[in-house]
């Protein structure tokens, strides 16, 4: 009864397999093996991958860091604080812009540490 009510095929996809060699992880004939000095390469592999694509929007981040105080649209003084929608809605944009650039990078530098591996 067991068997029928387990949605998931005992059958991988090829992907996730190949993933899972990557990884040091290998299931077959309902044995999971583990190669721990294979995993361990994999995750600091991806760790290495993830800390460059972060110093690289940090160093983004600080370039327009730079610019944000005249690019925000917003100056404060004692007495008043002057917010122009225009250019804050710029800012929000460019923003947004940075963000996607930032996830698609992401994916892309997970995607060919998967295909380098």
């Amino acid at each position: 009864m067991n068997k029928n009510n387990n949605s998931k095929s005992k059958e991988t996809p090829e992907s996730e397999k190949e993933l899972f060699s990557k990884m040091g992880i290998d299931i077959e004939s309902e044995k999971l093996s583990i190669d721990f000095a294979k995993t361990k390469e994999f995750f600091n592999g991806l760790k290495a991958k993830m800390e460059d694509t972060s110093k690289n929007i940090e160093k983004s981040l600080n370039e327009k860091a730079l610019d944000l105080k005249e690019n925000l649209g917003i100056k404060v003084d004692n007495e008043h604080i002057e917010v122009n929608l225009g250019e804050a809605k710029s800012f929000v944009t460019d923003l947004g812009e940075k963000i996607e650039e930032f996830l698609a990078s992401l994916e892309r530098s997970v995607d060919k540490y998967n295909k380098k591996s």
